[in-house]
């Protein structure tokens, strides 16, 4: 007969990453706006037990957003890109226009 065995797995610290976001390489199909897309660059937060950050998260942390309350209109999206992470109006154009041609050879 077999010996039966339980494997576990532990984990003790919980580290968070922050990423910077930037634009993408495609258009949006529903609004037609730039897409965002993770840049690779990212901060880290301090290593955080386990426990401790379920505790501190438990009461602050709301229902996951779902669905349509997840997508950005365009406004948003081109102000995200623009004041928040820098991305110049001429770049942003030309990836609007990129993808625009894209979009158009698909059909």
């Amino acid at each position: 007969s077999g010996i039966m065995s339980s494997k576990t797995i532990k984990f003790t610290d919980i580290e968070i990453r922050h990423y910077n976001i930037t634009l993408g390489n495609r258009l949006v199909e529903r609004d037609l706006g730039p897409a965002l897309t993770l840049d690779w660059t990212f901060s880290t937060s301090k290593a955080t037990p386990v426990d401790v950050y379920e505790t501190e998260h438990a009461s602050t942390s709301s229902t996951r957003r779902q669905g349509e309350e997840l997508r950005l209109d365009i406004d948003k999206r081109v102000s995200l890109l623009v004041n928040g992470f820098g991305i110049s109006s001429e770049k942003l154009e030309r990836a609007m226009k990129s993808g625009q041609q894209r979009s158009n050879r698909k059909l």
